[in-house]
């Protein structure tokens, strides 16, 4: 429910996985948002393709869950980390990625990469 309205009824899970809109989206969990040009099944981003789960054509927002996201310290990638927040269980990293784009992620505790690292996802 948004402003006194049901947006989207389904089991918890569709309501994370497959939100009908942004607002649900934000309201059920943190989220990324990547801007891309969708093809089909598959949308051109700046983290590269996109995998979409319906087909669409043209300009389109990508979400993406934080815990989605996978970093891989690169050297001669464009995105880097800009800060990185410990939570016991988890850490929550902020990536600059090459076009400004903030990204959010959320990996185990055990990863250890410090603020400046250049990551590909």
């Amino acid at each position: 429910m948004i402003n006194g309205r049901i947006v989207q009824l389904a089991p918890p899970c569709e309501l994370y996985e497959r939100p009908a809109t942004r607002a649900v989206a934000t309201f059920v969990g943190a989220a990324n948002f990547i801007p891309a040009e969708a093809h089909g099944e598959v949308a051109q981003s700046v983290l590269g393709p996109l995998p979409l789960l319906t087909s669409h054509s043209g300009p389109v927002s990508v979400m993406i869950r934080p815990e989605s996201v996978n970093l891989t310290p690169d050297e001669d990638a464009p995105h880097y980390i800009i800060e990185r927040n410990y939570f016991g269980a988890d850490v929550r990293f902020d990536i600059r990625l090459s076009d400004g784009t903030i990204l959010m992620a959320r990996l185990y505790s055990w990863y250890d990469l410090p603020i400046g690292t250049h990551t590909y996802r």
